[in-house]
């Protein structure tokens, strides 16, 4: 394998072998970089944070584990690579072009998509929790978050397939490129991925959200009329609940403001309003790098608006203190103490 800063000119009876062009540092990838090291660190504090205990007894815990091992895959994408400038004939090179070719990325894509799958999961989970509490139990068992992990990603590798098909290897130029068969179908793909990878998430999300707050809205308001329970835990449950739902609103809101720029962009360029030239162009890798900052976002969102993700913290960088610290599954272990207490008042207000 050969790393060189110039094209590489063959004569047919030469062998093509693998060249590749250095690194070219500039703004997009020095920053990219730095959103990689973020990413690597705070999602991998987030994994071990989370799963300090023998078990996990949240399936929120469980889903956010599962969210910040994709953003701890794509951050590791975000390192910036060398460039191919010649890949070889033959199966390898096919493969190169259709799976880590820049145009194709399969691996970086289909974590993007789970994280963007299990986000939506995580929204839908808390939604059922408020609003249908009474049938909670019996939608999200505590092995199920597992199986619906599962299925995210291999929805997430079942739609990113569609990259064997548009990705190829030029033989005689030695190079790889992206052709649709048809405009047709490249519109087809544009509006099939920009509603399953980015809109109706985005719409289930906010509108699960939305549901969300004015249900428990709509409990505090029942509970503080209530003297009775008005001081009592299931007030206390209801403020717990509260407070993940806000930090989750703002993870959802971030995912927004990350995304919403590149796949508008993005869809544009498949439509045929933008042409080819706009994707290289400096307003587009802005679009691109805002994108990516999505990945490194959350476990500051979790520092910041979750006191119990703060303790576990503290406790995870002093194992050798013997003070008991509340443990970041708290509000999952009230959930499941009292989730029958609070069943039928859920009931009620959904």
């Amino acid at each position: 394998m050969e790393l060189t800063n110039n094209t590489a000119l063959y004569d047919e009876t030469d062998e093509v072998k693998w060249a590749f062009r250095a690194i070219q540092w500039n703004w997009q990838t020095i920053i990219r970089t730095i959103l990689a090291i973020l990413g690597i660190l705070g999602n991998t504090l987030v994994i071990f944070v989370y799963m300090n205990r023998k078990r996990m007894k949240s399936c929120t815990n469980t889903f956010i584990v599962g969210l910040a091992v994709a953003d701890l895959i794509t951050s590791f994408h975000q390192f910036p690579r060398p460039t191919e400038i010649s890949v070889p004939p033959g199966f390898l090179g096919e493969l190169y072009c259709r799976t880590f070719f820049a145009g194709s990325n399969i691996t970086m894509w289909i974590s993007i998509i789970a994280s963007v799958f299990t986000l939506t999961m995580i929204a839908f989970e808390r939604y059922v929790a408020v609003v249908y509490a009474v049938n909670y139990r019996s939608i999200f068992s505590k092995k199920r978050p597992r199986y619906v992990l599962l299925s995210c990603w291999v929805a997430s590798i079942t739609l990113n397939t569609q990259s064997f098909y548009i990705c190829f290897l030029d033989n005689e130029k030695h190079t790889c490129y992206v052709k649709y068969p048809s405009v047709h179908f490249q519109r087809f793909i544009g509006v099939s991925f920009f509603l399953i990878e980015y809109f109706l998430p985005m719409v289930i999300m906010l509108f699960t959200q939305t549901r969300t707050v004015m249900t428990l809205r709509a409990q505090a308001r029942a509970l503080s009329s209530n003297r009775k329970e008005s001081n009592g835990p299931a007030l206390s449950l209801l403020q717990a609940r509260r407070r993940v739902i806000e930090m989750l609103f703002m993870v959802v809101i971030t995912f927004i403001i990350c995304w919403t720029p590149d796949q508008i962009a993005y869809f544009c360029y498949q439509m045929g309003i933008f042409d080819a030239s706009f994707l290289s162009g400096s307003l587009y890798t802005g679009f691109v790098v805002l994108a990516f900052a999505n990945c490194c976002m959350n476990p500051f969102i979790y520092a910041s608006r979750n006191a119990n993700f703060r303790r576990a913290l503290r406790e995870l960088f002093s194992k050798g203190k013997k003070n008991k610290i509340h443990s970041v599954n708290t509000i999952a272990g009230q959930e499941e103490t009292m989730a029958d207490t609070l069943a039928k008042q859920g009931d009620q207000m959904g």
